[in-house]
């Protein structure tokens, strides 16, 4: 074996080492940022469930309630204007 194989060969196994470990890493990498943006997805669509006045949805069903409240006492006071 010659020195031009010796290399070849030394290069071969170093790609058949190199490549996968680069790989593994990488999928790692990923994989943990997968992982937290999953729970953070899951944060936000916790928000958007009734559970009785903490979440987004809670707020909004009593910011429509107050708003139709509203909306009457002005659509009776615009009545009571025109009489």
């Amino acid at each position: 074996m010659n020195l031009d194989t010796a290399l070849t060969v030394a290069q071969l196994i170093s790609i058949v080492v190199l490549l996968p470990a680069g790989a593994f890493r990488a999928w790692r990498k990923i994989d943990e940022r997968l992982t937290e943006q999953d729970s953070r997805l899951i944060r936000i669509e916790s928000q958007f469930h009734r559970n009785g006045g903490s979440t987004l949805r809670d707020q909004n069903d009593r910011m429509e309630r107050d708003l139709a409240k509203l909306t009457g006492r002005f659509d009776q006071h615009i009545e009571e204007g025109r009489e």
